[in-house]
């Protein structure tokens, strides 16, 4: 099932590893997510071994700071003599995640029912949740299914306990999630915790039931976000990035889509802020259909459905909801009220709040679909969840269309010439001028042809994005390169690359410079060769 949704949302064309024409129309993330791999793969190992000099180039970058995925990243490009040029890997990477959250829907499904046609139809409503197809813009940020082991793991131990083998899986868990992407891993260490919170009975077992497993836990992390390289960015005001408070959910996020082609679609929800999209956590037709259904079946008197592990869950997914509302919660396009974001402290560094509801989507809709496949005769729970799947796929068809059509467009790189797969790799750099990172994304020439050309060729290159990035270190670089290039001052082993427009101050310079057009850039060097 996850296969099928593939093929329909994204295509089976992304599947061919040397294509890379399909990523850069995606918009600003696949970019950089492309050109993050890309000139990582061909630069030399540093240290920590995510970080790369060649992306960004003097200040560099690593791996994990381009959201390029360092769990295929690393080992990709230690076999990377192995592997053809170009290559990629986020189309196989997006496959998985649709398949893989097929097969944690089912494993989920498992804690509640043997029948497999119940789990099958469970899976399905994992597999069609809107908030996946939302993020496949984001290739890392697409691995829903960690979210959905991590509640299989949770049911697990509510109803067996722990044992060896679940700290294990628990540790590989978070392994994963750290090399996937920070706000993952936050929400599968939270609810890692519940976990170990809930199995906690005595005072004594405190510390070899909660705090040993959680230290370890944290020590993993903090392992593979060293290695992945997230720590080379200078703490302080760098990472204190803005948007905390702004790219936050919206109360009516869960009910009202905020945009797409939804059936709900043609009722838009009106937010208070623009940038909430960050904050899409829409149910879709057919779970809010179980959910309307379900509610007569919900008898929390006749059962004790309260207990230790279920209670520790339930509060986790409470204050990951009072995280994703941020400190300016707001109810469609009224804001109910504020508090100061200062009470979150180092947690605001994850701006992006409003993804945090994640888990307790998928939370209320496993406790949607256990509620009908408990509470109603076997084949009644089939028609309702079979009505429900059908609702749900009618309702991302759509969506599903349009993001097909994206993945379908191709990127028109208008560097055709010979000389860009001939003349850059007699040369060691390849500089930009004006780099993107020193001017406004209006006054900068498109970067992403350039950093193509580079990483063929093994090029450093300085231009480029970055989720973080030390603003100083740029500050400085962008001032001597402006005061380079007005006094002429050129190295041997360099290819300037700028527009018609900046040209006259390469060829007015006192030093001796080649000059040509190609492809309706001017590129220079020192020397006539």
């Amino acid at each position: 099932m996850g296969f099928l949704a593939f093929t329909r949302c994204v295509g089976v064309h992304t599947l061919d590893v040397r294509d890379l024409d399909w990523i850069p129309p995606g918009g600003i993330d696949p970019s950089v997510h492309l050109i993050g791999w890309h000139l990582f793969r061909s630069s030399p190992w540093g240290f920590p071994p995510g970080v790369t000099s060649d992306l960004g180039y003097p200040i560099g970058t690593s791996v994990a700071l381009t959201d390029s995925i360092p769990l295929l990243a690393l080992p990709f490009k230690a076999i990377s003599p192995f592997l053809p040029h170009p290559f990629q890997y986020f189309g196989p990477w997006l496959l998985a995640c649709f398949v893989l959250q097929g097969v944690f829907g089912s494993l989920l499904m498992s804690t509640v029912t043997n029948r497999t046609t119940l789990r099958a139809l469970g899976a399905a409503l994992f597999v069609l949740a809107p908030i996946l197809s939302h993020r496949l813009g984001h290739a890392a940020l697409s691995a829903h299914w960690l979210l959905l082991a991590t509640l299989w793991l949770n049911r697990r131990a509510a109803a067996t306990g722990l044992d060896r083998r679940a700290h294990v899986s628990w540790a590989v868990l978070v392994l994963a999630a750290s090399a996937t992407h920070p706000y993952l891993t936050v929400m599968v260490l939270a609810i890692a915790g519940a976990t170990f919170l809930g199995q906690v009975t005595t005072a004594r077992h405190i510390v070899t039931t909660l705090a040993i497993p959680c230290a370890v836990l944290g020590l993993i992390t903090f392992a593979v976000w060293w290695t992945a390289g997230y720590f080379i960015v200078p703490g302080g005001s760098a990472l204190q990035a803005s948007g905390f408070g702004r790219l936050s959910m919206n109360l009516l996020s869960p009910l009202i889509p905020r945009e797409g082609a939804w059936t709900f679609g043609r009722i838009p929800l009106t937010t208070a802020q623009y940038d909430q999209h960050e904050g899409f956590s829409y149910l879709g037709l057919g779970v809010f259909t179980l959910l309307v259904v379900s509610v007569p079946l919900l008898r929390p008197w006749r059962t004790n459905w309260l207990t230790r592990p279920n209670l520790a869950l339930l509060v986790t997914l409470a204050g990951l909801t009072m995280f994703a509302l941020s400190p300016t919660v707001t109810f469609g396009p009224s804001t109910i009220f504020q508090y100061d974001a200062g009470w979150w402290g180092p947690l605001a560094t994850f701006r992006a709040s409003g993804r945090m509801f994640w888990p307790a989507v998928y939370a209320l809709m496993f406790g949607v679909i256990s509620l009908v496949v408990r509470r109603l005769p076997a084949r009644v729970a089939v028609l309702a969840l079979t009505v429900a799947v059908g609702l749900q796929a009618a309702d991302v068809a759509g969506v599903y269309r349009l993001k097909r059509a994206g993945f379908a467009l191709r990127f028109d790189n208008p560097l055709r010439s010979i000389f860009w797969r001939t003349l850059p790799g007699h040369y060691r750099h390849l500089v930009m001028y004006p780099s993107n990172m020193c001017v406004p994304p209006e006054q900068a020439m498109d970067y992403r042809p350039l950093a193509l050309v580079a990483g063929t060729a093994g090029l450093t290159f300085n231009g480029g994005y970055a989720a973080r990035y030390d603003a100083d270190a740029v500050g400085r670089y962008c001032a001597h390169l402006t005061q380079d290039i007005q006094q002429g001052v050129f190295s041997d082993d360099t290819l300037y690359v700028v527009t018609s427009a900046e040209a006259p101050l390469l060829l007015a310079s006192p030093m001796p410079l080649t000059c040509v057009p190609v492809d309706g850039l001017v590129v220079c060097a020192r020397g006539a060769s």
